[in-house]
């Protein structure tokens, strides 16, 4: 049986789906596929999202703020914005909000623990996009300006708890934990500013 034709993109995105696949060590269709299955655009889609991703962490490479002492990359809710946790383990919940990213259609998320109190990611848990077989890892801030600022490492001195991530809005996750079925959750989207839809999450 031929293979469904795939709609031809552009050398940016192309590149982009090449790239991947060299990392994760997958096929060029593979990541089609699952860009494919995700989002209605396609590669095309999941591009433009992963740019606008990389925008924001470029605005955090050049902030004023994330430059010694102390170095904080990310960020935490502002006293009394709203918050939205729901649980992913008998130890931490996933935290999530978004007020100073509105009008870039994302939100940022964290672990708590059971007092409410930030934490580091638990050691062993990795976050996907869509599904674990998906190639697309979710790191953290900390995590991706570490492999490209020389101060990164400071961010462990100031705070070793502090930990932040930033994913566009209706990005479907999986939290993959050791001891835990996996975890999947359903971004919020945006309504008018200052409210957000009610969050899905499951486990499977």
């Amino acid at each position: 049986m031929n293979r469904p034709s795939q709609p031809t993109l552009t050398p940016a995105t192309l590149a982009w789906v090449r790239s991947l696949a060299a990392q994760h060590g997958v096929t060029e269709h593979h990541i089609i596929d699952s860009c494919n299955k995700e989002y209605k655009g396609g590669a095309e889609e999941a591009k433009r999202r992963a740019d606008m991703t990389q925008e924001v962490i470029n605005d955090y490479r050049t902030s004023t703020r994330f430059a010694p002492p102390p170095l904080v990359a990310g960020s935490k809710p502002s006293p009394g914005e709203k918050v939205i946790i729901t649980r992913v383990s008998d130890t931490a919940s996933l935290r999530i909000w978004g007020d100073m990213y509105h009008d870039r259609g994302m939100f940022a998320f964290d672990f708590v623990d059971n007092w409410g109190r930030y934490i580091k990611t638990s050691p062993g848990t990795k976050i996907f996009a869509d599904r674990p077989d998906s190639g697309c890892e979710i790191l953290s801030l900390e995590e991706r300006l570490a492999k490209n600022h020389p101060h990164a490492s400071q961010v462990v001195d100031y705070d070793p708890e502090w930990e932040t991530y930033l994913v566009v809005e209706r990005t479907r996750m999986c939290v993959v934990q050791p001891g835990y079925p996996d975890f999947y959750i359903t971004i919020p989207s945006w309504r008018p500013r200052g409210s957000t839809c009610a969050i899905i999450s499951e486990y499977w």
